[in-house]
């Protein structure tokens, strides 16, 4: 997800030359926070010199925490030119943006997209996010259990791994994405039941 957001920054980016992005990946200790900046440093490595990256600010993706780090980094480095990270910074970065008057100067891209998201993507605030289509990861594991159940083989009958293609999501193609496609019914609600 970090690589799919990377490779949208520098396509956004081929008018300008050398960029200074913000990082704000989300837990240092978690699985997925680490591996989206590895994802960015893969790309940033294929076009040397083009992404000037600052420090990446790890930290809890609760908003005030989220809010704390975006904050520290604008008020020293106001010349940002993106803001890239979780979901909670993405949404934090468009209020500070607008307090500190850089709204539009610094693009947010968000590395991954939660349905709080989907609406802010539309209206523009937020450049772009990938999203791993999460209802077809849900089909695609339902399908291979049952596979399993059945006796058949992974890496034999079905393929070992498997995944959905991510595409990003940005204001200009949004459409092609519906919010049911990404997220589930909007007003769906899981149902638990205990048999004896």
């Amino acid at each position: 997800m970090g690589l799919k957001a990377a490779e949208f920054v520098i396509k956004d980016s081929t008018a300008r030359g050398k960029i200074k992005v913000a990082f704000f990946p989300g837990p240092k200790g978690s699985g997925w926070a680490p591996e989206t900046l590895k994802g960015f440093f893969e790309v940033q490595r294929k076009h040397p010199g083009k992404i000037k990256l600052l420090p990446p600010k790890w930290g809890d993706t609760g908003y005030n925490e989220q809010r704390r780090l975006i904050e520290k980094v604008l008020d020293k480095h106001r010349n940002t030119d993106y803001i890239v990270g979780n979901a909670v910074a993405a949404e934090v970065a468009i209020e500070v943006l607008g307090e500190k008057e850089l709204s539009g100067q610094v693009k947010i891209v968000s590395t991954y997209i939660i349905p709080t998201l989907y609406e802010k993507i539309e209206k523009g605030l937020v450049a772009a996010a990938p999203s791993d289509i999460t209802v077809a990861q849900g089909k695609m594991s339902v399908d291979m259990m049952v596979r399993l159940l059945e006796g058949e083989r992974p890496g034999k009958d079905f393929p070992f791994r498997s995944g959905p293609l991510i595409p990003i999501i940005t204001p200009h193609d949004i459409g092609q994405y519906g919010y049911e496609e990404l997220f589930g019914s909007p007003g769906f609600k899981p149902i638990f039941e205990v048999n004896p």
